[in-house]
């Protein structure tokens, strides 16, 4: 496995060589394939992912998983080191680690197609922390790659990054900066288990302003357009933000905002009681089962790429 820990961004690397399948991954390759690529992402445990993390990044893991060729190994980190680089109090990184990996679940990753695991329960990797404005760190690992073969021979493949295509979702109560939960305000943001009481709450009091009418215009108006953004990007109609801005024109902010809390409600329906089953599945051990079974998958693929990256530079 060639390793790169990632902030909701992914990576894809094309191996140098076939990698033979190992039985512990043959719940979702046959004995008879090998793994010619590998898609890896990670994301820190802060708990419950917030709407912006999951039309940003995490809904397209589960596109990735869908869509990747049987070829490809499909692998996810929940990066519990890259999270101690501040002071964390031990009992809620525990209990965030849970809560991250059970909503990764219940947004659709399934532990029978994709590897899922805490990068601290896997040894030998390399923390490199990617996001969607990190790219630079990338190129070290691409350098880093280049350096090795260079001395080594032809080894280490050199990452590409697979940036999300899903729209930036902005704080309800600043529009100008980018939903995060590191906001004082715990209204800023709408997390995927938040209730349809507490998602009508947090949309009415969202910040928008004093023009009549409902109309996109990111520049002039972005409130009203991060709403209509949220609103598109769950859409079951699939129409764009510019249709819906043309159906809700003439609806006034209170209606409006109505409409956007029962759709965003809606849609994350499924996430939300899915959630809380897995939480309380096997009596509470079924998330730790996911999680021992994944860093065990990791730990494989990786103990096989150090032990040969020591025998090439003499240390076994």
């Amino acid at each position: 496995m060639r390793h790169g820990t990632l902030r909701q961004a992914s990576v894809s690397f094309g191996l140098k060589r076939s990698v033979p399948i190992s039985p512990i991954h043959r719940h979702r390759y046959s004995s008879s394939q090998t793994v010619n690529n590998v898609i890896f992402s990670g994301i820190q445990p802060t708990g419950i992912p917030h709407i912006g993390n999951y039309l940003g990044a995490l809904r397209q893991w589960v596109q990735t998983q869908t869509k990747a060729e049987p070829s490809t190994a499909v692998i996810f980190s929940i990066v519990d080191l890259h999270a101690i680089t501040v002071q964390q109090d031990a009992i809620q990184l525990r209990q965030q680690k849970r809560e991250t990996l059970a909503s990764l679940l219940a947004i659709g990753l399934d532990p029978e197609r994709v590897t899922i695991f805490h990068q601290s329960a896997v040894s030998g990797t390399t923390h490199v922390p990617v996001g969607h404005d990190q790219l630079q760190h990338l190129e070290f690992v691409r350098e880093s790659a280049r350096n090795f073969n260079a001395r080594y021979g032809d080894f280490f493949p050199e990452p590409e990054a697979i940036t999300s295509s899903g729209k930036r979702i902005m704080s309800l109560k600043d529009p100008s900066l980018k939903m995060s939960k590191s906001h004082k305000a715990a209204r800023s943001r709408i997390l995927l288990n938040d209730s349809p009481e507490e998602i009508k709450l947090k949309v009415k009091a969202a910040l928008t302003d004093s023009f009549e009418g409902i109309s996109y215009d990111p520049i002039a108006r972005p409130g009203i357009s991060n709403l209509l953004e949220m609103m598109a990007s769950v859409d079951v109609h699939g129409r764009s933000v510019e249709q819906i801005a043309s159906d809700c024109k003439t609806l006034g902010k209170l209606s409006f905002k109505q409409q956007v809390a029962e759709v965003l409600s809606g849609a994350l329906a499924d996430v939300r009681e899915k959630f809380e089953y897995l939480l309380r599945l096997d009596d509470g051990n079924y998330i730790d089962h996911v999680a021992a079974q994944g860093a065990k998958q990791a730990e494989q693929i990786a103990g096989r790429t150090i032990k040969e990256v020591k025998s090439m530079i003499g240390l076994e």
